[in-house]
């Protein structure tokens, strides 16, 4: 195979049709020689305040899915500032709890049918207990992401997501759902 030599001066193409957003123009930081792994640390490093719309769950639902006029999962309550959710929960079969400011699974309940969907998945009994869910609420809203997540998502206010659940069905699968929490 031919070795070809990168112009290390030679800048990322900039796309001509779309207007990028200051936050996420990073033309000036890569090139044709940017590694996936510089990519990836550049992008954790970034920290324009603008770049929590895509982090922080409930300003992304607020504020860029309505812009770019996409619908999101139905909210039953979404809040930087009211933890308290039990309320919202009673009655309810079928509904998603989860923070607006982590990843990683983290402090999500998935719950179908009375049943929690993601401990079953783990192995674990599959009783939901409303008190574990609120305190689990209190305790993720006193805290933020993991250390090593990027800027935007560890400066995101804490926050939580009650939704109505939707799955979607494997279609190789009838009767199988995946859970996208």
């Amino acid at each position: 195979l031919p070795h070809v030599e990168a112009n290390p001066h030679k800048p990322a193409r900039r796309q001509k049709y779309f207007k990028v957003m200051e936050a996420l123009d990073i033309s000036s930081f890569v090139n044709v020689n940017t590694t996936y792994e510089e990519l990836l640390t550049l992008r954790q490093r970034l920290d324009h305040p603008d770049l929590g719309i895509f982090e922080d769950k409930i300003r992304l639902r607020r504020e860029l899915l309505p812009a770019a006029g996409v619908l999101a999962t139905p909210s039953i309550h979404l809040s930087n500032d009211d933890f308290d959710i039990i309320r919202f929960l009673h009655g309810r079969k079928n509904y998603v709890v989860k923070p607006s400011h982590m990843s990683e699974s983290q402090n999500v309940f998935v719950v179908q049918d009375g049943r929690n969907l993601l401990r079953m998945a783990w192995g674990h009994p599959s009783e939901v207990y409303l008190e574990e869910i609120q305190d689990a609420v209190k305790g993720f809203s006193k805290k933020t992401a993991l250390e090593w997540e990027c800027r935007a998502l560890v400066s995101s206010k804490p926050g939580v997501i009650v939704e109505e659940l939707v799955l979607a069905t494997k279609a190789h699968a009838p009767g199988k759902y995946l859970v996208d929490e």
